[in-house]
């Protein structure tokens, strides 16, 4: 299931589903059309992504594979000491229509397989920096003074709750790796029968609100299966 809430403040946000990586040198050349046409003005940035120049526009693409376009205006271009003003260009602005639209879209046409390959790593980049910092994450919320012991059962039960159930199946690898650490994590520091372990009645409840298919038994596996 999807993160539904949290932010940069909430430790309990796991985020298993996010993009960002530099890109192989094999990249540019996949991207490049083929005779049809000639080749995109495709350079590394040295970011980690990708500039396309075209006389009019500049394409930026992020080192996560997303990409914008920044346009030139009509007071960009010089000739001597006057403006070169295209009417045209002008005109089309103002009636809300892009001149320069079907240049863009052969831009992302040709960079597609690019920035896919991008997002990609970037994404299983990511994945591997959330899970590697999880157990760390488990530990602030736990080890918190400020938070009651119900309360912060029910943050680890968040975590739990937010990992993904669908997606490619690097991204469900990675979320039954997280599910299986915050699993372990709670056996270990809330074992059942203890005084700071989930109840019977906590997990019921917590487990009906819950956003995810499969159901949060943390100690299920030290008791053995549930009818």
């Amino acid at each position: 299931a999807a993160p539904t809430e949290g932010s940069v403040r909430d430790p309990a946000q796991v985020d298993l589903t996010l993009r960002a990586a530099p890109p192989g040198p094999e990249l540019v050349r996949r991207a490049r059309p083929g005779p049809r046409g000639p080749q995109l003005n495709l350079r590394p940035d040295g970011k980690g992504g990708y500039v396309v120049r075209d006389g009019e526009f500049t394409a930026l693409i992020g080192p996560d594979g997303t990409i914008a376009f920044k346009d030139k205006t009509a007071l960009q271009r010089w000739h001597g000491v006057a403006y070169e003003v295209d009417v045209t260009d002008v005109v089309m602005r103002i009636a809300g229509d892009d001149p320069y639209r079907h240049a863009k879209l052969r831009v992302l046409q040709e960079t597609a397989g690019l920035r896919a390959e991008l997002a990609a790593q970037a994404c299983e980049e990511r994945l591997r920096t959330s899970l590697a910092e999880l157990q760390g994450k488990l530990t602030t919320i736990w080890e918190d003074p400020g938070l009651a012991a119900d309360r912060r059962r029910a943050l680890l039960f968040k975590m739990w709750d937010d990992c993904a159930e669908d997606g490619d199946e690097e991204v469900l690898t990675h979320a039954n790796q997280a599910r299986a650490t915050i699993e372990a994590f709670v056996q270990k520091n809330l074992p059942e029968g203890s005084s700071f372990a989930f109840t019977e009645a906590e997990l019921f409840a917590l487990n009906e609100r819950r956003i995810s298919r499969a159901r949060f038994e943390p100690y299920r596996g030290r008791r053995g299966t549930r009818p």
